[in-house]
């Protein structure tokens, strides 16, 4: 069929049989058939939501990013006709069946699964995902006692587009950023020293 050019929706397999695909996976994947995008048949990863770095086998540090936002450009990308990959934390937030999805734990399997996945070959990569600043000097063994005093020391975690930029110079990057307490002319300026100085190619910038 495929050679006459049909195109074939996959079935749903549930109770050991191949059953209708979901209605949302049929209006996506007729979506993406019918498009006629530039980013149509272009690999696409995605990286979204917290990236939590570790303190011990227990605890991590981490935010309040769901993940939701790389959800949507992921879905956006599949039915504009994009390969797409997206790469998160288990946040809960669920993710339609027809994106594929890899997963990470912790910053450091964050940062090695980033690098893995783009050497395979792409030609976007977004990151909204809200990576972890700071972690652990070192991750400590077990469970830390809650009956004594802590102090803990962080140390800066690298940046992880800046890596990607170095590594993947002909990669599409699109880099986030978050301020606080900026203007609207100040929040521009900052993205536009990320695009000059990290050669980034599109900067996402939004304040509170």
């Amino acid at each position: 069929a495929e050679k006459l050019g049909v195109e074939i929706i996959t079935p749903r397999f549930s109770e050991g049989k191949a059953k209708l695909a979901d209605i949302d996976s049929i209006v996506a994947n007729s979506c993406r058939i019918l498009s006629n995008h530039a980013i149509k048949g272009k690999n696409v990863f995605i990286a979204a939501g917290a990236v939590p770095s570790r303190i011990d086998d227990i605890r991590i540090l981490s935010n309040s990013a769901t993940g939701g936002i790389g959800i949507k450009i992921a879905d956006l990308a599949f039915k504009l006709g994009a390969n797409v990959t997206l790469f998160m934390h288990d946040t809960g937030i669920s993710v339609p069946s027809y994106i594929t999805v890899k997963k990470f734990n912790y910053f450091e399997d964050y940062l090695e699964g980033v690098l893995s996945i783009l050497s395979t070959g792409f030609d976007v990569g977004i990151f909204p995902a809200a990576v972890a600043d700071f972690g652990s000097e070192g991750a400590f063994a077990g469970k830390i006692s809650s009956s004594d005093e802590l102090n803990l020391r962080l140390k800066p975690n690298p940046k992880v587009v800046e890596v990607v930029r170095e590594k993947f110079p002909d990669l599409f990057l699109v880099a986030f950023k978050h301020e606080s307490g900026v203007s609207q002319s100040e929040l521009v300026e900052i993205a536009m020293d990320k695009i000059e100085s990290h050669r980034f190619d599109l900067v996402v910038a939004n304040r509170r």
